[in-house]
Parts: C-alpha cells; sequence; structure tokens
C-alpha cells in the first residue's frame, strides 16, 4: 500500500526476475500505481466436466474462473478456444452426420482440456484460500528446500516459475503438468492442499 521508490524498485526487480520478458510493458506510473489499487479476492470454479447434455460446452471462466492474481483467465479461456477448434477440425471428416460429428467433437474437447480445466481450478484455489499446511510448507521449504524438492523442472523455485518465469521462454507447461510438478515438489511435505471434495460438489452444481 506504499508506493515508496524501496516497494517500487522491489517491485520491478521482481518482475525482471520471474517474467523478465513482460517487464518492459509497465511504466513507472504503472508500478507506483500497483501499490495503490484496491485489492479483489474473486473466485475459483471447479467443475467435474466441460460437455453437458450433449449440446453444451464450458469454456473461459464458465469452466474455470480464477483469483485474478493468478494471472491465467486470459489465457486460459483464449486456450480453451484453440483446443475447441483442434476437436471440431479433428471431427469434420467424420463419416457421421453433423449432429453426431459436433457431439464426437465436443466429447474430444473434454477428453482434451478437463484435466488442464481442473488443475487450473486447483491452482486458483490454492492461492485464493491458502491453508494452515500450506503456510507450514512454504516455511519448511525456504529452509530446507534443496533437500526436500521431488520436481527436476521446479527445483526451490515457487510454482510461479512455470507459469511466468524465465524458463516459460524454453518451455511451456500444462496447466496439469504444472501441478503435477507441484506435488513432486511438495511430496516430501505432504503435498499441495487440494479442495475440499464436498466444496467441489457444490461448486460444480
Amino acid at each position: 500500500t506504499n508506493p515508496s521508490p524501496d516497494n517500487v524498485q522491489a517491485l520491478r526487480s521482481y518482475i525482471q526476475t520471474r517474467a523478465p520478458s513482460v517487464l518492459e510493458l509497465f511504466t513507472d506510473q504503472d508500478l507506483q500505481d500497483f501499490f495503490t489499487r484496491p485489492t479483489f479476492t474473486g473466485s475459483a470454479v471447479w467443475v467435474s466436466k466441460l460437455y453437458l447434455q450433449d449440446w453444451v460446452v464450458l469454456l473461459g471462466d464458465a469452466a474455470h474462473a480464477v483469483y485474478p492474481a493468478t494471472g491465467e483467465g486470459i489465457n486460459a479461456s483464449v486456450e480453451d478456444a484453440s483446443v475447441l477448434q483442434s476437436a471440431l477440425l479433428m471431427s469434420s471428416d467424420s463419416d457421421s452426420d453433423t449432429q453426431e460429428r459436433l457431439q464426437q467433437a465436443l466429447a474430444r474437447f473434454e477428453d482434451m482440456r478437463l484435466e488442464d480445466s481442473q488443475a487450473l481450478s486447483e491452482y486458483a484455489y490454492l492461492l485464493l484460500r491458502p491453508t494452515f499446511k500450506n503456510k507450514l510448507q512454504k516455511i519448511a521449504f525456504k529452509l530446507f528446500g534443496r533437500w526436500l524438492t521431488g520436481s527436476e523442472k521446479l527445483g526451490t523455485n515457487p510454482v510461479q516459475e512455470l507459469f511466468f518465469g524465465p524458463s516459460t521462454e524454453k518451455e511451456v507447461c500444462s496447466y496439469a503438468t504444472i501441478m503435477e510438478e507441484y506435488d513432486k515438489q511438495l511430496s516430501s511435505l505432504g503435498g499441495r492442499p487440494r479442495i475440499p471434495p464436498l466444496l467441489a460438489e457444490e461448486e460444480d452444481d
């Protein structure tokens, strides 16, 4: 909440370390304004399926609304559209009638996208509702991370490294892969906190 020169420089250094390719997009005023903007908590949406009743398909926020600080809302929505296009094209050469081809394409979209959609929702929930367990894990990892990590991709880096970090210039991981690596990283500390099953069912309804 304090746009002091030291805080602004600390923010600039953080972006330079975690997402150097986007630093040039921010002016000095943008970095100062960051500290005075109101916080919006938002909500996370988790669904058990993306294809409903033979004609409805869920995309974007309907499939995986995320906590704003996740930084993946528009990215995931554009990717949904791209995956849906691929699924439709895969079914375009089928000998089936139009209705059946559409159903095949939408079912294929769910097969191709559901795992990533749920992984993104899990990550958003983790940011939105941090648990005491998660806080203890962060403390333990700061102290003993080099001996505890079980992920070669993440090492001792925070999970955000696979979303925005320098490594993304060479390899872009799926949401499911990112959360799998996060699980590996925390395997010796009990794994990451997950959406409670009953809550997941309620949000799905």
